[in-house]
């Protein structure tokens, strides 16, 4: 059961970093 619970904290933790690299590109694009 812990490993299941660190399986789902993982794609959480994915799908956040998905998003901060869309950011840094568009910050590139404006510069």
């Amino acid at each position: 059961m812990v490993a299941a619970r660190r399986k789902r904290r993982r794609k959480r933790r994915r799908r956040k970093r998905r998003r901060r690299r869309r950011r840094r590109r568009r910050r590139k694009k404006v510069c």
